[in-house]
């Protein structure tokens, strides 16, 4: 495939994300589609990525080097160009693609615009800001607003940390322990990146395996699965109430003997849970629900419930870098009111003696430490239980929290609460 066809696909996928609002994965996978090297697909999927990780970097450059903002088209091409140039393509190559590429999309009358910041970007010393905030949100490519809060929350130095930690470029796997054992499943592999539940892996490497025998999940999913799992009993009757696509239910499934209902508030999104299960070979039952309106006939039924709840997704940006683009500060206030409102409708549904769980893929304590201490505080037959898997475990709050650190965790919060005999 050649270059110019490459970076035509490149923008197509980048502008469905920026202008369309398409999910960045969605997009990506809708262009790998046409195409059939895999040389080219890894090509492809290594600057549609760069570009989103680096989206708001490439935004202060364009704004620092330009007297009026372009168009988000216009963008998206210089965007593409300047990360061409960071990684080492020789400017006159990256401009002039780019200049081609304006011309293959439409916006000819765009070019001489996009060659002229291109050059400049290319010999220019652009300063970061002098304020704290703002160079860090620079640095780490972090829209301000959660740069702001994530020193609110953990001081400039842990966040800094957080925020400029590396993307884990590999994938994390897990075994399908229903047909494979650990043993079996790191002999298989060979010399891998072990973790507590899977390894760390390429993809030449998840080659090994055959389908069925593994899950692709993220390490700190895993953790969360078996943190709900330490808190507890080998068999119950457990409710998952926003189950979708089924990752964790089906892994729980594997760890226990237990009676599983996993919900989702929308069919098809239920039709994923019951595709999954039955690829994994597991047995749960499924079951369309709205985790905010109360159901009389759950109520007391359950020896664990866990509230896997909707949040603003600012812990996993490595894998879903359109998170950033996506969400707004103003958003966060309705966020967790849903997120109280699940949490308090669920709580009804746990058995005395049994175990509520909050997780989210955030690292806001707005979402996080505030909801869990204000449900404490509300529900006093209902207190933290701090719990430890595998070398994780709660910290002085009770509360698992697991950051970004480069080597395979991302950002992921739970709290267990357990039911007053």
């Amino acid at each position: 495939m050649t270059d110019a066809r490459k970076q035509k696909l490149i923008y197509n996928a980048l502008k469905e994300v920026y202008v369309d609002g398409a999910y960045c994965g969605i997009a990506l996978d809708r262009t790998l589609r046409e195409i059939g090297d895999d040389k080219d697909k890894a090509y492809v999927t290594a600057l549609f990525y760069d570009v989103l990780d680096r989206d708001v970097k490439l935004s202060y450059y364009i704004n620092y080097l330009c007297d009026k903002k372009p168009k988000t088209a216009v963008a998206i091409i210089i965007k593409m160009g300047m990360c061409l140039i960071i990684g080492g393509t020789p400017a006159y190559a990256a401009v002039g693609g780019a200049v081609e590429l304006a011309k293959a999309v439409g916006k000819r009358d765009s070019a001489g615009f996009i060659n002229a910041v291109l050059r400049k970007y290319a010999s220019a010393d652009i300063p970061l800001p002098k304020e704290e905030a703002a160079k860090l949100s620079v640095e780490s490519s972090t829209p301000l607003w959660i740069t702001r809060e994530a020193i609110d929350n953990f001081g400039l130095s842990k966040a800094s940390e957080i925020l400029l930690a590396p993307s884990v470029k590999k994938t994390h796997v897990r075994p399908n322990l229903r047909r494979m054992s650990y043993d079996d499943f790191y002999a298989k592999c060979g010399k891998v990146d072990k973790t507590d539940y899977g390894a760390l892996m390429s993809a030449k490497e998840i080659s090994r395996l055959n389908k069925g025998e593994y899950a692709i999940m993220s390490l700190s999913s895993a953790i969360a699965v078996n943190y709900y799992r330490a808190g507890l009993a080998a068999k119950g009757k457990i409710l998952d109430v926003c189950a979708a696509p089924g990752g964790k239910s089906v892994y729980l499934s594997e760890l226990g003997d237990y009676d599983i209902t996993a919900c989702d508030i929308h069919p098809h999104r239920v039709g994923l849970i019951d595709a999954y299960g039955a690829s994994m070979g597991a047995k749960i039952k499924t079951a369309v629900n709205d985790g905010t309106v109360y159901r009389e006939e759950w109520k007391d039924a359950f020896d664990g419930v866990i509230c896997d709840v909707p949040c603003s997704g600012i812990g996993v940006r490595s894998d879903k870098p359109d998170v950033f683009l996506n969400r707004k500060e103003e958003d966060i206030a309705a966020i967790i009111g849903i997120q109280r409102k699940i949490l308090a409708v669920s709580a009804r549904y746990v058995k005395r003696g049994g175990t509520l769980f909050y997780s989210t893929c955030t690292i806001l304590k707005s979402e996080n430490d505030e909801v869990a201490k204000d449900f404490v505080a509300s529900n006093p037959d209902f207190e933290v239980l701090p719990l430890k898997t595998g070398s994780y475990s709660s910290d002085e709050d009770g509360f698992l929290r697991l950051l970004p650190d480069g080597k395979g965790t991302e950002g992921f919060f739970v709290a267990a609460f357990k039911r007053k005999e």
